[in-house]
């Protein structure tokens, strides 16, 4: 009894989510810091907790040229920054 009670409780220890916060590109051009990086997000009232991952997506344009550090990025937010001759650095 008490192992089928331990393994249903154990679920509910666990956090409850691990999904990165949103942020699109139209969001980061509004920045005037050229490296970017959770704590300058959080700094600019982007995202609300600096420990939670980040990910940002290609949604709107950015045309001066950024340094990302510590973000996830998907593919079209890479094009558009490396397009803009911005840099992406994955070191979490």
């Amino acid at each position: 009894f008490y192992r089928q009670y331990a393994d249903q409780t154990t679920d509910k220890n666990k956090p409850k989510s691990d999904k990165p916060q949103i942020i699109n590109i139209e969001d980061l051009a509004k920045i005037d810091d050229k490296v970017i990086n959770r704590d300058v997000l959080f700094k600019n009232k982007l995202i609300k907790n600096p420990k939670k991952p980040v990910k940002i997506l290609g949604d709107g344009e950015i045309k001066k040229a950024v340094t990302l550090e510590g973000l996830i990025i998907s593919k079209s937010a890479k094009i558009k920054i490396e397009k803009a001759n911005g840099k992406i650095s994955t070191s979490i």
